[in-house]
């Protein structure tokens, strides 16, 4: 006959449990926030970033042209691999084993 000797114990006790600390996060944290504050001080301040010429050329017809056929091309090639791929997985699904 065995012996049970928790039986009358009931719950054990809660684990208290106490986080990891991540210092490597802060300080990761805090070097891309200064790398983040660098690049916003260089585009704001450098005199080889002749802004006056980027708006000039922003809103011009090629450039214009040349992002309508991004766009175009992104939605083509996605309409395209969901068909192929709508295509493929009813093949795999297919009992035909060739």
């Amino acid at each position: 006959m065995t012996v049970d000797n928790d039986a009358g114990k009931g719950r054990p006790e809660a684990i208290k449990a106490v986080p990891v600390r991540h210092p490597g996060r802060w300080l990761g944290a805090a070097v891309v926030l200064v790398l983040v504050a660098m690049f916003i001080n260089f585009l704001l301040t450098s005199k080889a970033l002749d802004w006056t010429e980027q708006w000039k050329y922003l809103f011009s017809d090629p450039v214009l042209k040349g992002v309508r056929n991004t766009i175009w091309l992104t939605l083509a090639a996605m309409v395209g691999a969901v068909v192929l791929g709508i295509g493929l997985a009813l093949m795999r699904l297919s009992a035909n084993p060739c």
